[in-house]
C-alpha cells in the first residue's frame, strides 16, 4: 500500500466517522428538543437498520436514555 493510498483510506474513515457523529447528534437533538421518538427520528433521517442498532448502543452510554 502506498503512502497516498493510506492517507486516502484514513480520510475516508474520518469522513465516515464524522457523518455518523453528525447523525448521532441530530437524532439526539430531535429526541431531546422536539420530543420525537427514536423511531420517528430514525425514519425521518433515513437511518439504516444497522446504524439504528449502533446508535441505540451508543445512547445507552449517555444519560439521554436514563
Amino acid at each position: 500500500m502506498t503512502f497516498q493510498m493510506k492517507i486516502y483510506e484514513e480520510r475516508e474513515e474520518a469522513k465516515e466517522e464524522a457523518i455518523k457523529e453528525t447523525l448521532f447528534n441530530n437524532i439526539k437533538a430531535l429526541v431531546q428538543k422536539e420530543g420525537w421518538s427514536f423511531e420517528k427520528a430514525f425514519d425521518v433521517l433515513g437511518v439504516s437498520p444497522e446504524n439504528r442498532v449502533l446508535f441505540l448502543k451508543n445512547m445507552q452510554k449517555t444519560t439521554l436514555m436514563n
